[in-house]
């Protein structure tokens, strides 16, 4: 806090080491890092979809797994969950629990006999559709504070970060489901 001094001089209540650092210092405050915000955000943007999706029975990684199913169709688990950046572990975990409530089938695939893929169900297109919902309301009371042209430019900025990235590949969308996937 910066208190006004006799003759204008100005006084902080603050030790020394507790100013913020001149912009051209090595280091930074956290809300100065990119990274630092954008994970702040991602966490307040999950509790919102995680409390939002309760509502529809579903978590987040639910969630993904259904949207990834509607959008590219048909997929083999390891693909999915290259796709959702998931672990084998996790996206095995949420098929389970998913194909349990007859959300999703795992089909053998005609190409290859040893290898599943992933189908959704009537029953998941419908609650997708509903979870969705919730979801695009979500979104639309998080980025409020930006125009439509900004949320376009914010989401063609973060496409290029992950298609630009060491884990661009994990999460190109498939043309093709492959088969050696």
């Amino acid at each position: 806090m910066i208190l006004a001094g006799r003759g204008g001089d100005n006084v902080t209540s603050e030790p020394e080491s507790a100013r913020r650092p001149p912009t051209d210092a090595p280091y930074a405050a956290p809300d100065e890092r990119i990274g630092f915000l954008l994970n702040r955000l991602g966490h307040a943007i999950g509790r919102a979809f995680e409390a939002a999706l309760s509502e529809h029975g579903l978590r987040g990684g639910h969630f993904g797994v259904l949207n990834g199913l509607h959008a590219y169709g048909p997929l083999h688990q390891q693909r999915l969950a290259n796709l959702l950046g998931l672990d084998r572990q996790t996206m095995v975990n949420l098929v389970r629990d998913l194909e349990r409530r007859g959300l999703v089938r795992r089909e053998r695939r005609p190409e290859d006999r040893r290898a599943l893929a992933v189908h959704l169900t009537e029953q998941g297109r419908a609650l997708f559709h509903q979870a969705d919902e919730a979801s695009v309301r979500v979104e639309g009371a998080i980025f409020a504070a930006l125009s439509e042209g900004e949320r376009r430019e914010l989401h063609r900025l973060l496409q290029l970060l992950v298609a630009s990235g060491p884990f661009g590949q994990l999460f190109a969308p498939p043309d093709r489901d492959p088969p050696s996937a």
